[in-house]
């Protein structure tokens, strides 16, 4: 299915990746300041990439080199993070 099988094949370093930066910000090294924090924001964490009917990644999402996003994608990743900026930590949603 064309050279998309980067966003497939690497679950494991995508987890890995993931939790280092969730430990990253908890560890505190961030809260220094009273005016200054680091919060990662949920609609990233435990991204699902559509698939077609076919099961195969919607590759609409990606733009042809499969690595960078399409403008689609980042219209919803840009909805995700305006809702998870504007929202208290304890209420963010996870969906874009």
């Amino acid at each position: 299915a064309g050279g998309c099988s980067l966003i497939t094949n690497n679950k494991n370093a995508l987890y890995l990746f993931q939790r280092g930066l969730h430990e990253l910000v908890e560890s505190g090294r961030y809260d220094t300041h009273n005016n200054f924090t680091v919060v990662l924001q949920p609609f990233l964490r435990d991204i699902i990439i559509p698939v077609t009917e076919d099961g195969r990644p919607d590759r609409t999402y990606f733009s042809p080199d499969c690595f960078h996003l399409s403008q689609k994608a980042q219209t919803r990743m840009a909805r995700g993070l305006w809702n998870n900026m504007i929202t208290v930590t304890w209420a963010k949603g996870e969906g874009a």
